[in-house]
């Protein structure tokens, strides 16, 4: 997570994310209220508020994943989506903080809950955050950060989140304060992606979904009355979700259409939801049925809104219109002779820069008819969820890989000996 955007996210789109958030929690509850005595599996109130609130939330790390199998990372929903998540996100971390309360629990334990979360917050970012940041200053420029760092690093994680459960809060809150303290990217960051992702996706990924497909037993619904109440609350809560977006979206000013592919996107469910699903049912606050209901419903709503949003969200056709326009229209045929040639050279390794000149060296490039070439080193970035442009020549040299140097040098070796010809 960049953690950069979370304070744009608040000042820019705050009015969408809390109405997308308020009006399906508002409408899951008052449904759960309504049907709460068809329920008896679910004694708690409170627990019937904690299912509403993970049906009315929206996780960044299950819709960053989501919209960049998507290829949607940059359209205008899918950028609006994830704001809306990280703001989401941050009203459940609250909500973590203050579930003793939610629970009735007051007095003494709730105090003694809040001083331990307050103190585990001043560990995570007044003693862990300037360790971390010292390992990647002691780490030399461009070299790998040594294993010991990593493997106390991902140790670390486990027992951030032990801690957390400790005190009384969610054990998925300790392992987010672990992450939010390390830089996103190298040298840090990529280093431990690369070093957990092949275990955690190849293995420990597949076993956690095996054992969630055990639990679920869809033969343990019998009681249907149960079965249907609790759907009401959960699709009232995705409907919830469509509705917010209709209304939000007044702020925007966008169409129909938008309004509902974006209470499609919201509506993506995932890992974390599972998670918690599963905890649940290991402390047995939900019984098998209750489980396999919850785990069938996101399946089902994840399984219609994703094609929905590939089949109906095609960004590409506003472009394609603005292209119909005549002044618009950015061709050879309709350039003018004498003026600017611009041309994007998208260069992934060293061994592009050579065909990229002979490419621009073929298009006769003179004074007269000069060739602007911006140039871009494309790479992937691993350790971080989105994508990030930064320029080349505002960077601090620490930040820049050596291919990325050798690319810009040839490229502007090559600009200054063709003359005005070319600008890079």
């Amino acid at each position: 997570m960049d953690k950069d955007i979370i304070l744009r996210t608040i000042k820019s789109t705050w009015n969408v994310s809390l109405t997308v958030q308020l009006v399906p929690l508002t409408i899951s509850i008052i449904i759960a209220r309504l049907v709460h005595d068809n329920l008896p599996r679910i004694s708690k109130p409170t627990a019937l508020f904690y299912i509403s609130f993970i049906s009315a939330e929206t996780y960044f790390a299950v819709t960053a994943d989501a919209i960049s199998e998507l290829n949607l990372l940059n359209s205008e929903l899918g950028q609006l989506t994830i704001s809306t998540a990280v703001l989401h996100e941050i009203l459940g971390w609250l909500n973590n903080a203050l579930s003793p309360l939610v629970r009735g629990e007051f007095a003494a334990k709730f105090i003694k809950s809040e001083i331990s979360f307050l103190a585990f917050l001043i560990f995570t970012f007044f003693v862990l955050r300037p360790a971390i940041q010292w390992i990647i200053r002691t780490t030399p420029e461009r070299e790998p950060v040594k294993k010991c760092y990593i493997v106390a690093i991902l140790i670390g994680a486990l027992i951030m989140a032990g801690v957390a459960d400790i005190i009384g809060s969610n054990f998925m809150i300790g392992a987010a304060m672990m992450g939010l303290v390390i830089p996103a990217g190298p040298p840090l960051g990529s280093a431990l992606v690369e070093k957990s992702e092949v275990v955690i996706r190849n293995f420990f990924l597949p076993f956690l979904f095996i054992r969630i497909g055990l639990l679920t037993d869809i033969f343990s619904i019998k009681d249907w009355k149960a079965f249907v109440s609790l759907g009401m609350i959960l699709v009232a809560a995705y409907l919830g979700k469509v509705w917010g977006s209709l209304l939000s979206l007044i702020w925007f000013k966008t169409s129909t259409r938008n309004a509902l592919l974006f209470g499609c996107f919201l509506n993506i469910k995932g890992i974390i939801e599972l998670l918690v699903f599963l905890r649940w049912i290991i402390y047995k606050q939900i019984d098998v049925q209750t489980f396999s209901t919850l785990v069938l419903f996101n399946l089902v709503l994840t399984a219609i809104v994703t094609p929905l949003i590939s089949i109906f969200y095609k960004p590409r056709k506003r472009l394609n219109r603005i292209s119909k326009i005549d002044n618009c229209i950015r061709t050879l045929q309709s350039t003018l002779p004498n003026s600017e040639l611009r041309i994007l050279c998208g260069i992934h390794h060293e061994d592009n820069v050579n065909g990229i000149i002979n490419l621009l060296r073929a298009s006769n490039p003179t004074e007269m008819n000069p060739i602007c070439a911006y140039a871009v080193h494309l790479i992937h970035l691993i350790g971080r969820a989105l994508p990030v442009i930064v320029p080349y020549n505002t960077q601090k040299r620490r930040l820049v890989a050596n291919s990325t140097d050798r690319i810009m040098r040839a490229m502007t070796s090559y600009s200054k000996g063709s003359g005005a010809a070319v600008k890079v």
